[in-house]
């Protein structure tokens, strides 16, 4: 088991995340859809969450939970339940499909802190943009990306 301590300033980002304190980051990312996006709108979901998956050994800390260790205190430590599909969420907004309401859905999941139990990050695929795109809405824990290059 990889064990890696939280550097003080990642603790102190999880110790004063609460009610209205969220401490994770986020972005919007919107894909020209090409053949992953059928002609009726709708995204193969299913292919892109296996190259998200694919790419996830560059970044071990997508796969690893904050975990109470007795004389050493918070660490990081492999999930060994770890599954891709359990932090990728597929949605849709509805037609027309505007930026207005991909901005909209973005603000709600950001709204929400993350799983504790997890690692601590979550991807939102969303399908019914305009134009034939789909978007990524990704959001990660302050605590889990800060000082990685």
């Amino acid at each position: 088991m990889d064990i890696d301590k939280l550097s003080a300033t990642d603790r102190v980002f999880l110790d004063i995340e609460g009610g209205a304190i969220m401490m994770h980051i986020g972005a919007v990312i919107v894909f020209e859809g090409g053949d992953l996006v059928a002609p009726d709108g709708s995204l193969d979901a299913a292919r892109v969450i296996r190259m998200l998956d694919a790419n996830l050994g560059a970044a071990p800390r997508f796969r690893q939970v904050v975990k109470e260790v007795t004389g050493l205190g918070a660490v990081w430590v492999d999930d060994p339940r770890f599954r891709v599909e359990r932090h990728v969420h597929h949605t849709a907004v509805p037609r027309p499909g505007t930026d207005a309401q991909l901005m909209a859905l973005a603000g709600r999941v950001f709204s929400q802190p993350l799983d504790r139990r997890r690692p601590l990050w979550e991807a939102w695929l969303v399908e019914g943009l305009t134009g034939g795109r789909f978007a990524l809405i990704l959001k990660t824990h302050h605590a889990m990306t800060d000082g990685v290059a």
